[in-house]
């Protein structure tokens, strides 16, 4: 597996076609093109609305990951994530809105820690959400049919299903304490 590190600056770069490795969380605007297989690109907290993701081809399984500070809010948009089929949020405060027309988007995976808000509601395909324990959440699904996966009981969670026939299910391994949570549009 290939791995390439961007810098503080303006990066641009071209993978191949193995599966492939970019940690572009230095910062700057990047240009990634991930070329063919499975990719992953690591921003951290550095993904702005300069950035342009391109996972190749749609085929494959290409994963963005972010992580930290995003309460400021960044709206993620068809020209900065092209063909990226996995959304990864590690611990962080987020104030994420997706737009529609991201090709190819089907899980977003909130891991614990990862806390503030998740609105996929202007996209019109259905999304696979997976939350894990951590920071008080609000997720908002898209219009098509969505998948909610809640794998641990021991957060607040808010979640409104949107447009579609969504589906909750509860994969807790701890006890699931109603007391905090919300669920509407199931």
């Amino acid at each position: 597996m290939a791995a390439y590190t961007g810098t503080s600056g303006d990066d641009t770069v071209v993978g191949g076609a193995g599966d492939e490795s970019f940690d572009y969380s230095q910062g700057g605007h990047d240009t990634l093109d991930a070329g063919g297989q499975d990719d992953s690109s690591y921003m951290g907290a550095a993904l702005n609305p300069l950035d342009v993701i391109d996972g190749g081809d749609q085929f494959q399984v290409d994963l963005v990951e972010i992580g930290g500070d995003y309460s400021a809010g960044l709206n993620l948009t068809s020209s900065m994530l092209v063909s990226i089929e996995q959304l990864g949020l590690d611990a962080g405060t987020y104030r994420l809105k997706l737009a529609d027309g991201i090709t190819g988007l089907a899980l977003i995976s909130m891991a614990p820690g990862a806390g503030g808000t998740v609105d996929a509601s202007a996209v019109s395909a259905g999304v696979q959400m997976e939350i894990y324990g951590g920071a008080p959440l609000r997720v908002v699904g898209a219009g098509g049919n969505d998948r909610f996966d809640l794998r641990s009981g021991d957060r607040q969670v808010v979640m409104v299903g949107g447009g579609g026939d969504d589906n909750l299910d509860l994969q807790t391994a701890s006890p699931f304490h109603a007391a905090g949570h919300s669920f509407s549009g199931f």
